[in-house]
C-alpha cells in the first residue's frame, strides 16, 4: 500500500474518530437512527464506523497495558464479580468514552481509575 493511501485512510479514519464523538454527544434519548439521519448516514454505515473506531480503541488499550508489562494469563478466566465503590455520578455528565456491541453499552468517565480500566479490558476480552 502505498503512502499516499495510508494517509487517506488515516485522514479518514479521523473523520470518522469526529463523527463517533459527535455521536456521543447527541442529545438525550436520541437514537442512532434518528442521528444518522440528521447527519445524512446511512445506520449501517455509521454502525460500521463505531465498530472500527470501538476496535482500534481497545486494540490501542490493549498494546498499551502489554506494554506496561501487565501479565494476563492466556487461559479463560472464570467471571469475576467485584464490589465497586459507589460514586456519585450525575446524569448530567457527559461519558468520556462510551462502549457499544450489541448486547451492552458501557459508559466511561474521565473519573475512572486506571487500575478498574484495565480490569475491565481484561473481563472484556474474556466475554
Amino acid at each position: 500500500m502505498g503512502k499516499s493511501t495510508s494517509v487517506k485512510r488515516e485522514i479518514r479514519f479521523q473523520q470518522w474518530i469526529q463523527q463517533v464523538k459527535e455521536y456521543n454527544e447527541r442529545p438525550d434519548g436520541m437514537s442512532m437512527s434518528a442521528w444518522c439521519k440528521t447527519r445524512g448516514i446511512a445506520q449501517s454505515t455509521f454502525a460500521t464506523r463505531l465498530q472500527k473506531v470501538q476496535d482500534r480503541c481497545l486494540e490501542s488499550c490493549q498494546i498499551s497495558a502489554e506494554s506496561s508489562e501487565l501479565s494476563v494469563s492466556s487461559e479463560p478466566a472464570m467471571p469475576a464479580f467485584v464490589e465497586l465503590p459507589v460514586t456519585k455520578y450525575s446524569c448530567e455528565d457527559k461519558p468520556a468514552a462510551v462502549i457499544s456491541c450489541p448486547n451492552f453499552k458501557i459508559e466511561i468517565s474521565e473519573s475512572v481509575s486506571e487500575a478498574f480500566l484495565l480490569k475491565l479490558i481484561g473481563v472484556m476480552k474474556h466475554a
